[in-house]
Formats: structure tokens, sequence, C-alpha cells
């Protein structure tokens, strides 16, 4: 098997692209778009030959047929967009719907100290200079995050002004509603806190449960010099659906960034965490939860840089999984020479329900520095016989003592989530998916 395979199947041909925009608007969309279609074309998706990549096979999506409709608004009633739309978490909600910014769906705030906006409002109105700190293709390796800059359309845009703090979260819903179709959309969020500033940050992904599409989303988070960045991502994809979603973090000095991740939905789901310490006395905490079922496959592929001395970061995942489902946990912690004084720690845990589901974990150091205190761990197991019988002996079934129980694991992460709304939210989603 070759470690590439072409994917032109993911981009519409050259002579079916079409730009509504004129004049610069048109030549920074084509320029982004042109590069990333240039950068995938050369490899394609890589197969399970690539390391990063062996225990999830997303070769498949060679053989698909995808509606283009990225330059299309969403081709359902209101009325049905309204049933699928998740409960909004803050006053200020930006909904995108295949892709594409809604505004009547929204809720934008006027605040001062802080810009908003969606790409393409910014293309049209010629505000280009903050698309400047979205990664350009020449500078990936990552094949998915070339691919969403080759079909770039639509997606969040958030500058927090130095030292502000908005005092609310900002939830942005990406909802994939392609009626008779397999679609696909590419989203790209960027994120700017600069020097000082405080924001929450809330991600979260679904979709219509009947009907099949690819979601590639990146979100590009820049943490400015003593900044705070608090990152949640919800993903209850429909569970026919690919998602492949790309986190990229570039910390300045003394900040202090945490993502936490829940991921239930997706029949195949790629989490890709990038967290780069660019600056001294910076912290990563990198935590996720997931419940899968049926044939549901999930990798979390983390990578954290530690760059600078006195940075610290943790990572802590727990999974649980029924039926034929499977799991990958793949992290490296790097070190650069010099960066002494580092303090790094990545835990997975994995729950099997089920002697047909199963995990592959591959936790990984990388240390070029003296002085350091790193450490990794990966554990998979069922659930305690003991616990068990003494649950049982307090008078509660065997199936509600399971539940207890795996809730109960699930919850060491959800417990260290801080916001109240995201919290309860997910409590509630774990309490109708764990049905043992």
């Amino acid at each position: 098997m070759n470690r590439f395979v072409p994917a032109e199947n993911l981009i519409p041909a050259q002579e079916e692209v079409s730009y509504p925009l004129s004049g610069d608007g048109k030549r920074v969309i084509e320029n982004i778009r042109g590069s990333g279609r240039e950068e995938f074309i050369k490899k394609g998706l890589p197969t399970t030959k690539v390391e990063s990549w062996k225990y999830t096979d997303i070769t498949p999506l060679t053989k698909m047929s995808f509606s283009f409709t990225s330059d299309a608004p969403h081709q359902i009633d209101n009325s049905g967009i309204k049933k699928l739309l998740p409960e909004k978490l803050s006053e200020c909600t930006l909904v995108f719907v295949n892709g594409n910014f809604d505004n009547d769906l929204s809720d934008l705030p006027e605040t001062k100290g802080i810009y908003i906006d969606n790409i393409k409002n910014i293309i049209e109105s010629g505000n280009h200079s903050v698309l400047e700190c979205i990664s350009s293709p020449d500078e990936e390796t990552d094949p998915f995050t070339n691919l969403n800059r080759a079909n770039l359309n639509d997606g969040a845009v958030i500058r927090i002004g130095e030292n502000y703090d908005p005092g609310f979260p900002i939830h942005l819903i990406y909802l994939s509603a392609n009626p008779g179709s397999t679609g696909m959309s590419h989203p790209v969020n960027l994120i700017i806190a600069e020097a000082g500033s405080t924001i929450s940050l809330i991600e979260e992904y679904t979709g219509d449960p009947d009907h099949t599409y690819f979601t590639n989303a990146v979100t590009e988070i820049h943490v400015r010099d003593n900044a705070s960045v608090t990152h949640y991502k919800i993903q209850t994809e429909s569970m026919k659906s690919t998602h492949i979603g790309t986190l990229k973090v570039r910390q300045g000095k003394d900040t202090e960034f945490a993502s936490y991740t829940a991921t239930f939905g997706g029949s195949l789901t790629r989490n890709n965490i990038k967290a780069t310490m660019d600056g001294s006395g910076s912290s990563s905490n990198i935590e996720g939860l997931y419940f899968l079922k049926g044939d549901q496959h999930t990798d979390n592929h983390t990578e954290v840089f530690h760059n600078f001395p006195s940075c610290s970061s943790i990572e802590n995942f727990n999974g649980v999984l029924d039926e034929e489902s499977h799991a990958v946990f793949d992290g490296k912690i790097y070190v650069a020479e010099g960066a002494v004084q580092t303090d790094s720690e990545q835990i997975s845990r994995s729950l099997l329900l089920s002697e047909s589901a199963s995990v592959d974990s591959k936790p990984a150091l990388e240390i070029y520095a003296d002085d350091v205190k790193c450490s990794h761990s990966a554990s998979v197991g069922q659930l305690d016989a003991d616990s068990l019988y003494y649950l049982r002996s307090r008078g509660l079934s065997e199936t509600e003592s399971m539940k207890i129980l795996t809730s109960g694991f699930l919850k060491e992460i959800l417990n260290r989530f801080k916001n109240e709304s995201v919290s309860e939210k997910i409590e509630n989603l774990l309490n109708s998916e764990i049905r043992i």
C-alpha cells in the first residue's frame, strides 16, 4: 500500500470553482484556495502506512461522491433548521449552516473591546489584514488542513482586545443539514487573544442524524503574552458522518490555555490538537472524554511542543467504548533543547463495556533538555468487579450499578470543565447516551 493516495474527489475541478466575489476579495480567496489545492494535490490523503495515521483509515473518503455546496446557502427550510439547532449556551452565538454564516439564527451583542465577524463578510468588506494570521498551506504538513484551505469559504474570526474580558463565552454552532446529498463543509475559525485578555470559546458540531456528510474544521488560536483562553468542543454529529477537527494553538509568554473536548457522534472522528508554547511560563491543559457505541471510531491525536523554559502541560483523556467501537489515543510531548524546568503529564484511560470494543494507545515523549519532569501512561480495563459488587449489595440492579460506574468514570474529566452550561449539557448527553 502507498503512503498517500489521490483524493481529487474532495476538491472541485478547477473549472467548477466559482467565486461570488470580485476585486481584492476574489484575489484573497483565490490565493488561499489555490495554494491549499496545490499542496493537497501533491500528496492526497495518508494511508495507514503513515505513522500518525497507523490506526485510522480515512482512505474510504477517496471513494465517496460529495456535493460541493461551500459557495451556496443551506438548502433546507428555516423551520427544519430550527428543529436541528442545539440550545444556545451564550448571549453571543454564531450559527453556521452547511459551513455558511446565518445572521438570522445568530446573536451578536454590540460589545466594545471585541471584534467578531465571519470570513465571507470580512473578504467582501475588504478588511483582509486579519486573515494574515491564518497559517498558509506551505507551512502545513497535515493534509486535512491543506484540504480545508483548498475549500475555504467561511468561518468565525474573533479578536479580543488587550487586557479585555467580555465576561461571557462565545458559542460557535456548526450545523450540517444537506437534504438528499452527501455534503461537506470546511470551516475555518481564527481566534486572537491579545496581550492580557481573557476569553472562553465553545465550538459545537452537530447535524441531521439521517444524513451522511463530511466536516473538516480547522480552528487556530493565538494566545498573546499574559492572555488566557478556555476552549470547549462538543461533537454530536450524525452517526453516518465523518468529522475531522483540527485545533492549532500558539502561546506566548506567561499564557494559560485549556481545551476540553467531548465526543459522542460521528462514524469516524479524528481530533487533531497541536499546542505550541513559544514563551516561557506558559501552561497548556488538554482534556477530553468520549462515549462510543456501534462501530464508531474516534482518534484523539495530540502534540504538545515545549519550546521555552518553565512551561507545563497536562493531558487527560477518559473514554468508554461499547459494542464494536474503536478508539485511538496518539499523544506526543516534545521538549526542545533549552526548555528546562518543563513539567508535562499525559494520561489516557479507557473503559471497555464489550469484548468486541478495542483501543490503541501510543503515548510518546521526545525530550532534548535536562532538568525536566515528564510522564505518560495509558490504561485499558473493564468495570471494577468489587465496585459493582458494592453497589449491588446496596440494592441497586446490575444495570443501574454499571451506569453509575460508567458515568462516574467520564465525570472525572467532566468535573474539570469550568463552564456550568457546557457541563450540564454534556451531563445530559451522558445520561441519554449511556443505556446499558
